[in-house]
């Protein structure tokens, strides 16, 4: 018997190198998760917590996050203080106090030689205070400054000081924290929150049928009307509590399909429109043999970029499923390999997939189930070291 699940892994380790490599290389995600997007031709290096950005030649636009400020220089000097000190232990140099512009929101030093100029900056956000400088010749200086707002506009649009905090969601789990179109483990999942993706915008809230609080987050997922994360399954930032209570979209529930014949390869839909999972905790697969089909398409994302579908071999076979602990625990047994699920909601069962072939590589499997002899499943695969993740839909059929 073939290793279905270790199939649809070594496709997705086969996305084009093209479709990672093009992730970031005009946007930088800095420390804090917030992505900048680099102009055309310029390039940027970090050391330690100092981001300069250029196009290659004697223009420079640097920058230091609140977060590093804070770990490296005396958190109660002041503004101008503060640029003082960092040119004399970041770069050596000596500024003259008497030409600093002590500003509402921070101070501005501004340098000029023969032919170039320069503007130096300690900015006071809600988190702490940002450096920023940036340096041109002459003749340059006034398109550079005109990139500079362009450029760090992410960090400055509603992070100084007195402006209120956007809310934002984020979640280290492993396995990421699943996005459903609807708030409530009722709901299918269409993608997950993977670590890699950083701090998601939150634009509305709820609470699902069992008290429960979920965020609905903003998404590029033009498949997906709404997606929803449950809060105990993300970290928010922010001034979450400024966002309002938002209504719900109404759930549709799939009219159930017949389960196939035992001793049947059944017939399976891998490309239907999954239906939504039952509210009764009760509903566990039934032990016995399942014949598992994998989808025919993957989605493919990368941070920054567009989802991208491609072919999934679609293949085959049968599994067999035994339940345990009163339906707390499932396991399903492919060719040698066990995976366990733990009960994870109403209908809801989430499994590892033991040791990946890509040593960044993690990958779990959703299963969502309808009735005892109808469910569906989803795989999911991610990586540590690059915001790239990969989703392909399974199906199953009980066979007895």
């Amino acid at each position: 018997m073939k290793h279905r699940i270790g199939i649809v892994l070594l496709v997705l380790l086969l996305i084009p190198m093209g479709l990672i490599a093009a992730q970031g290389e005009q946007e930088v995600k800095l420390l804090d998760g917030t992505i900048l997007t680099l102009p055309e031709g310029w390039d940027y290096e970090e050391d330690e917590g100092l981001y300069t950005f250029s196009p290659g030649d004697s223009t420079y636009i640097r920058l230091m996050l609140p977060e590093t400020l804070a770990e490296t220089y005396d958190a109660t000097l002041s503004a101008e203080e503060m640029l003082i000190t960092i040119y004399a232990d970041a770069f050596e140099q000596v500024l003259d106090e008497g030409a600093l512009d002590v500003q509402e929101d921070g101070v501005e030093y501004v340098f000029e030689d023969d032919d170039r100029m320069g503007i130096a900056l300690v900015l006071e956000r809600n988190d702490g205070m940002m450096f920023v400088d940036f340096y041109a010749p002459v003749d340059d200086f006034e398109s550079v400054q005109q990139v500079v707002p362009e450029l760090l506009s992410p960090l400055m649009d509603s992070s100084m000081a007195g402006a209120p905090q956007p809310c934002y969601v984020s979640t280290d789990l492993d396995y990421g924290a699943p996005l459903r179109v609807g708030p409530g483990t009722n709901r299918g999942q269409f993608t997950s929150l993977m670590p890699a993706d950083g701090q998601v915008l939150v634009i509305g809230r709820t609470e699902a049928n069992d008290g429960s609080l979920w965020w609905r987050v903003e998404e590029d997922e033009p498949n997906a009307n709404e997606l929803w994360v449950a809060d105990a399954n993300v970290t928010t930032t922010g001034d979450c509590d400024q966002i309002g209570d938002t209504v719900a979209p109404p759930i549709v529930f799939a009219e159930p399909s017949a389960p196939a014949p035992s001793g049947s390869t059944g017939e399976t839909q891998p490309e239907a429109e999954p239906a939504d999972v039952s509210t009764d905790a009760s509903q566990v697969p039934a032990a016995g043999r399942w014949n598992l089909t994998i989808g025919s398409e993957m989605l493919l994302s990368c941070e920054g970029g567009e989802t991208e579908r491609m072919p999934a071999p679609v293949d085959s076979g049968i599994v067999l499923f035994t339940v345990s602990a009163g339906g707390e625990v499932v396991s399903m047994t492919d060719a040698s390999v066990t995976i366990v699920f733990n009960h994870g909601g109403d209908g809801y069962y989430v499994g590892n997939l033991p040791e990946p072939l890509y040593p960044n590589m993690f990958a779990f499997i959703s299963l969502y189930v309808t009735a005892p002899t109808q469910m569906r499943g989803e795989l999911a695969v991610g990586f540590t070291d690059i915001p790239c993740s990969g989703t392909v839909m399974l199906s199953f059929a009980y066979l007895g």
